[in-house]
């Protein structure tokens, strides 16, 4: 699937997928742009540095043309899902 790094890797017993980064880090920009459109723009416009601007500029590309297409892929792929047994769940 690519790669796509935003964050240090996490610790060995938390395992997060990609698509769930992926759709985080969609979420957090969403929110900025439209909670912050003054902090947004100036990233867009590229008034505050360029240091971020590729990081944004390949994130965003990434969830526009790749990420709809993962979230397809992986609802289109049968998974196996085991049967719970009512004697392991109790009430």
């Amino acid at each position: 699937m690519g790669s796509l790094f935003v964050v240090r890797s996490f610790s060995d017993n938390c395992d997060i997928s990609k698509p769930a980064v992926t759709y985080i880090l969609s979420y957090i920009l969403g929110m900025l742009a439209r909670y912050c459109p003054l902090e947004w723009m100036s990233l867009i416009r590229n008034e505050k540095g360029d240091t971020l601007m590729p990081s944004l500029l390949k994130s965003l590309s990434y969830i526009e043309n790749k990420f709809p297409q993962t979230i397809v892929n992986l609802l289109e792929t049968p998974k196996e899902v085991e049967p719970i047994s009512m004697d392991n769940i109790s009430f």
